[in-house]
């Protein structure tokens, strides 16, 4: 995305925000309720005995986003999967993620993202 972003200019990024910034969020998509579940607890509370700090500390607890920390609420499972494969592989740099999602096991990770998707 940075590629083709350099190309636009200033007033076309101002449309451009005004109009994503407008967009009302997507109902969620539910998945299994075991595996919603899951996620939901770890979402909320981490895992205080691995040192996983709660994903809520920061998203919010309805993971609406909160100031620089992004709304991950109806984000689509597969996507969010994969950024927490790229950024628990340093592939995408966030120093703060990172730390929180290195330990992660990938059925940790499913939990985590279908629960998201179902918000």
């Amino acid at each position: 995305m940075w590629g083709m972003a350099t190309l636009l200019e200033d007033p076309v990024i101002d449309a451009l925000a005004t109009y994503y910034s407008q967009q009302k969020p997507g109902a969620g998509i539910p998945g299994d309720p075991a595996l919603m579940a899951q996620g939901k607890k770890l979402f909320e509370n981490g895992d205080a005995a691995r040192e996983i700090q709660a994903c809520s500390a920061c998203h919010g607890m309805t993971a609406q986003g909160v100031a620089i920390f992004p709304r991950l609420a109806g984000q689509n499972q597969p996507y969010l999967m994969h950024q927490i494969e790229l950024i628990q592989k340093n592939l995408r740099e966030s120093s703060i993620m990172h730390g929180v999602v290195k330990d992660l096991k990938p059925d940790e990770m499913k939990a985590v993202t279908t629960y998201l998707q179902s918000l």
